[in-house]
C-alpha cells in the first residue's frame, strides 16, 4: 500500500475516532530536529536534519497511553563534496537522493495536567522501524544524459526512547519540547550502518 493511500485511511480513521474519544485522544505534529550519525554503507558523514513529524496517542488507563509516530524527509547530496570524487572520472555526475522515514509506537506515562497553565512530563518507550532509500544518478555534466541509475535500501528495528514537557496554551491546546534517542541498524555486506540518533522536537498538541 502506498504511502499516501495509508495516510489518508489514517486520517479518516482519527476523525471517526475522535468524536468517541472524549479526551482520551492526543495528535502532535512536530519539527524534529535529529543528530544523523555517519553511515559506513552510504558513506555518509554525521550531519544535523530538520524534519516533520506526526504522532497520535490514546489514553487506556489514567495517565497511562499508547502512541504511534511518523516521519519522513530526503537528504540531497553529491560527489562534489566527498574526497573520493577523484577517483571518478571528471566529466560525470554523480547525485543522490537518501529518503529516510521513521515509524515508531510504544507505550508511555504522564504526570501533571495538559490544561491552560499547566505543565506535564511525559515518558515514552517504544520500537522504532527506520528506512533508507537510496537513488543514484550518474550522468554527464556537459549533455546531461543519465547514464546509470542504482537504488539500495537499508532498514532496520530498534528502540526508541522520549522524555518531553507540556504546556497548556489553552483548552485541549498545549506545546511540547520532547527530547530523546533511537536505536536501530542494518548490516550489508558485512558492514554495520547505525540508522537512529538523538532527536529534539518541538510542536504542538491537540486533545480531542
Amino acid at each position: 500500500m502506498k504511502k499516501p493511500t495509508v495516510l489518508v485511511l489514517a486520517i479518516f480513521l482519527l476523525a471517526a475516532a475522535a468524536p468517541a474519544a472524549k479526551g482520551k485522544l492526543i495528535l502532535n505534529l512536530y519539527s524534529t530536529f535529529l543528530d544523523l550519525p555517519a553511515n559506513s554503507f552510504t558513506t555518509q558523514e554525521s550531519q544535523y536534519k530538520v524534519f516533520p513529524e506526526g504522532k497520535a496517542s490514546y489514553l487506556v488507563w489514567r495517565n497511562m497511553y499508547v502512541w504511534a509516530s511518523y516521519g519522513n524527509f530526503p537528504l540531497r547530496d553529491s560527489w562534489n563534496g566527498w574526497s573520493s570524487k577523484a577517483v571518478f572520472a571528471q566529466d560525470l555526475s554523480f547525485e543522490r537522493t537518501l529518503s529516510k522515514s521513521m515509524l515508531a509506537a510504544g507505550c508511555g506515562y504522564f504526570i501533571g495536567y495538559l490544561e491552560p497553565a499547566q505543565f506535564a512530563v511525559k515518558g515514552e518507550v517504544g520500537i522504532c522501524s527506520i528506512a533508507n532509500a537510496i537513488d543514484t544518478a550518474v550522468s554527464q555534466i556537459g549533455s546531461g544524459k543519465l547514464l546509470r541509475s542504482d537504488e539500495a535500501r537499508q532498514a532496520g528495528l530498534g528502540l526508541r526512547l522520549n522524555l518531553a514537557v507540556d504546556y497548556g496554551l489553552r483548552k485541549n491546546l498545549f506545546a511540547e519540547i520532547s527530547f530523546g534517542y533511537s536505536w536501530a541498524g542494518d548490516t550489508i555486506d558485512d558492514v554495520r550502518s547505525r540508522l537512529g540518533g538523538l532527536h529534539l522536537a518541538a510542536g504542538l498538541g491537540i486533545v480531542l
